[in-house]
């Protein structure tokens, strides 16, 4: 079944349904380890930080505060956590996410896209919504 949100429909899956992607190829994305897009990836004088959109946000369960993000190949998935999650991000007032780190590795999936300094890019385009199995949702932005 699909979702319309902000005037764009997206596919929905459940957990062990055949249209779900498959998270276990994911690998997680955390510190330690002018386009249009849903994720803005901004420099400031050689700091980096990731700004997720509203249609990310909207789809994130009300009052979001930390998330937890995974990549396989050219896709990352964003699931909502609580505060002392492993590995988790904060989002910060207007869903920004401070972390040269992670932008860096979001970058590395980006390959077509032209990152230029002192600017935000948009990036990412939302793959699916799927949920787990508390109902969760996780959101698969995809970079090709």
């Amino acid at each position: 079944m699909s979702r319309y949100l902000n005037g764009h429909n997206y596919k929905k899956a459940s957990v062990g349904s055949e249209t779900a992607i498959d998270l276990s190829k994911f690998t997680e994305l955390n510190a330690a380890s002018s386009r249009k897009g849903v994720i803005g990836i901004t420099e400031t004088g050689g700091s980096y930080r990731v700004a997720l959109y509203s249609d990310i946000i909207s789809i994130l369960e009300d009052g979001t505060k930390f998330v937890k993000i995974s990549a396989y190949e050219k896709m990352i998935a964003i699931q909502p956590v609580s505060s002392d999650t492993p590995g988790a991000y904060e989002i910060k007032k207007g869903g920004i996410i401070y972390s040269s780190d992670l932008s860096e590795k979001i970058m590395s999936l980006t390959s077509c896209v032209e990152f230029k300094p002192n600017s935000t890019t948009r990036c990412g385009r939302i793959e699916q919504v799927q949920t787990d199995e508390e109902g969760t949702p996780i959101i698969v932005i995809s970079f090709e």
